[in-house]
């Protein structure tokens, strides 16, 4: 059971970090970013409140994971700087989507 947990929770962070990816690839480095993200990005502007959503709940998990199991962990350096990437990241979304567009209006 903990070996199929340990790889949900992988698989969580690298979804996690990959839409960070995604993210901070489309907003500043448009003229370089392939027809392939901008999709995927255009296609998750419909939902984009239902994945920054997801992305929260995403983001607490991997960190009461993170603080739990910190002595079981095999590199709690990176796991910790990825986690903490990914809120850092989850915010400046907030940021750019939410609060700059009010601005706008």
């Amino acid at each position: 059971m903990l070996l199929r947990t340990n790889s949900l929770l992988l698989i969580t962070l690298a979804c996690m970090v990959s839409f960070q990816l995604f993210f901070l690839w489309n907003e500043f480095l448009e003229t370089w970013t392939p027809s392939w993200i901008q999709s995927i990005e255009s296609s998750m502007d419909e939902v984009r409140g239902a994945i920054m959503l997801i992305q929260v709940f995403g983001i607490g998990v991997l960190f009461v994971d993170y603080v739990t199991r910190f002595d079981d962990i095999k590199r709690p350096f990176w796991h910790g700087l990825a986690v903490g990437t990914c809120m850092i990241g989850w915010l400046f979304q907030v940021f750019v989507y939410y609060l700059d567009s009010a601005y706008l209006v």
